[in-house]
């Protein structure tokens, strides 16, 4: 059931199963750590997975090696790289899976020489790596090049093959758009995903704000709010630049003053720069 509900995004209905078994005296095994954190990993849910991993050391679980894979896969795409690579540093024996997580986390934040560097260290590789240094490279390659045509025909192929996207390669398509120019075929295509993580909506933030759109990033934040997606630094650094963009001072002071309070997102030096940016 833990499983079943992993698999279809069901966050707290998997969470409540897992305490509810803890509550019955039944000890969580191997496969209920693997569920869970992977639903972790897929919602951007880095509290519930800080806490599995408090909970596995606390109470001195024996881990196997895809219980340890899990966890970096969740803190890498949860966007804790550090997490990601001090546990993977650890791992006293590693497999391919391993070495994606963190290529993938790397290329995913746009860390090139990082990525690069951990898939040139391990001589086993899948398909599965070489995919995640290939879209790393050709999000660089057309979004930041603002070539369009090539993005397209890159999409196009990808359609015309039947390749069934992941949420990683999801997002680097609506970025390419963003930042070629088509906001609107973006936007389509975020909301035709099934599924989204954190960077799903923290990209469509950004490239609605880039494009001077202020209301539709507030509301889509507002929105991301609404479906409890957890927020995190980079989500308050769209909102922020939408505010800008808009010229709504009063409300980037009060997302700005809450952030830390309210949302127990801390702020960071980017988040102090928009605010001086915008004040001057």
């Amino acid at each position: 059931m833990i499983g079943g509900y992993s698999r279809v995004g069901c966050c707290k209905e998997a969470f409540s199963l897992f305490r509810a078994t803890r509550d019955s005296g039944m000890e969580p095994d191997n496969f209920t750590f693997v569920n869970l954190l992977s639903i972790c990993s897929e919602t951007g849910n880095s509290d519930m997975g800080r806490f599995l991993h408090l909970y596995v050391e606390i109470n001195g679980v024996e881990t196997d090696l895809f219980v340890k894979n899990a966890l970096v896969d969740m803190y890498a795409k949860c966007g804790d790289l550090v997490s990601a690579q001090t546990l993977f540093d650890r791992m006293p024996k590693k497999n391919v899976v391993s070495w994606t997580s963190m290529v993938g986390a790397y290329a995913q934040n746009g860390f090139l020489d990082l990525a690069r560097c951990e898939f040139d260290k391990k001589s086993e590789k899948n398909v599965v790596s070489w995919n995640a240094m290939i879209s790393c490279y050709l999000q660089q390659a057309c979004s930041q090049l603002g070539d369009l045509m090539t993005g397209k025909k890159t999409h196009m192929y990808i359609r015309n093959n039947n390749i069934q996207p992941s949420v990683t390669l999801c997002n680097s398509l609506i970025d390419m758009y963003a930042k070629c120019g088509p906001v609107d075929v973006a936007l389509h295509l975020f909301r035709q995903m099934s599924k989204r993580n954190v960077v799903s909506w923290n990209v469509m933030i950004r490239a609605l704000a880039m494009h001077s759109r202020a209301l539709n990033a507030i509301d889509l934040f507002t929105r991301m709010q609404n479906d409890g997606v957890p927020l995190d630094g980079i989500t308050f650094v769209g909102v922020l630049c939408a505010c800008h963009h808009g010229g709504f001072l009063d409300t980037s002071q009060h997302y700005f003053d809450t952030m830390s309070l309210v949302y127990g997102v801390p702020r960071e030096i980017e988040h102090y720069a928009c605010m001086v940016n915008f004040l001057g």
